[in-house]
């Protein structure tokens, strides 16, 4: 069988377009001034919800990719999405230092949390007195949205052989990270946004990709 030119650029375009056009990010984030933001250097990440309204077994595989790169270990569906949870606030962590924040370790919010019999529910009334507990001079409380949009999801091979198939779109990942950073003695707001982006295929570097868009916007300390 020959296969012409016009075909072979067909099946170019469809094994390589999905990486080159399908993630983009953007990202709006309100923050006081940074002299404000200077005071409360000490950060205390204290919840990151996810919400995943995408098919389960989807979420499922990148949940446990993360699980086997980042804990060395496969685990039970039903805490693939606990550990996912702390792998954002992991990613969240770095961010921070990036920005020239100190956030206080993991380990030490989850000791005060069990010691004082904390509910994660998510209020920000809890969270604050949570970084009263712990000397924080602000506390970042965030969620990660995932949802699929609709598309056909077909065997690139295929459309190599059906050129057509080119322009029917394919499944598209959303992802939505929302967060706020709260001054723990004031209860004011220091920044609060929303970042997001599409992808295909839905990947734990490409979320850490719209967390890192939430986080350009805040000011460097």
């Amino acid at each position: 069988m020959i296969i012409s030119g016009r075909l072979l650029r067909y099946c170019f375009i469809g094994a390589f377009l999905p990486y080159f056009a399908a993630c983009s990010y953007s990202a709006k984030v309100k923050h006081a001034p940074e002299s404000l933001l200077s005071s409360a250097q000490i950060v205390a990440v204290t919840e990151m919800r996810v919400n995943n309204t995408i098919d389960g077994s989807l979420f499922d595989r990148v949940a446990q990719q993360v699980s086997t790169i980042i804990f060395e270990e496969d685990l039970e569906s039903a805490n693939l999405e606990q550990r996912f949870s702390e792998y954002l606030i992991a990613s969240v962590n770095r961010n921070f230092l990036d920005r020239g924040y100190a956030p206080i370790q993991r380990i030490k919010i989850k000791q005060v949390e069990q010691e004082q019999a904390f509910q994660q529910s998510g209020l920000t009334k809890n969270s604050v007195r949570l970084g009263e507990l712990l000397d924080a001079g602000a506390v970042f409380t965030g969620q990660l949205n995932i949802r699929q949009k609709g598309g056909l999801d077909y065997p690139l091979a295929l459309a190599c052989l059906v050129p057509p198939l080119l322009i029917i779109p394919r499944p598209e990942a959303e992802v939505i990270f929302s967060g706020e950073l709260t001054h723990v003695k004031t209860g004011a707001l220091l920044a609060s946004g929303v970042s997001s982006g599409r992808m295909n295929p839905l990947s734990a570097d490409e979320i850490n990709k719209v967390i890192e868009a939430w986080f350009d916007e805040l000011p460097a300390l």
